[in-house]
């Protein structure tokens, strides 16, 4: 898995429990998986060859709201 911050132009590799924030794009590559569990516990699992883009995320008092948008590839 691959991390862009949303602050950076390159992409990183990332690691297991490594945070993400609004703004960050996720790649994944071509026999890669990923699995992304949020605050409010739902979880987001992402297939080989895909790409998504973390816009916004906001949690408080027990709610959640994620939204997110799949540039290309397949979620599980």
């Amino acid at each position: 898995m691959f991390i862009q911050a949303k602050d950076e132009e390159g992409w990183a590799e990332a690691s297991i429990n490594f945070p993400v924030v609004d703004g960050d794009r996720i790649m994944t590559e071509w026999e890669g998986r990923v699995e992304l569990q949020f605050q409010n516990g739902t979880y987001l699992r992402i297939g080989g060859e895909s790409q998504v883009d973390i816009i916004a995320l906001s949690f408080d008092q027990g709610k959640g709201f994620i939204h997110l948008n799949q540039l290309e590839g397949k979620s599980m």
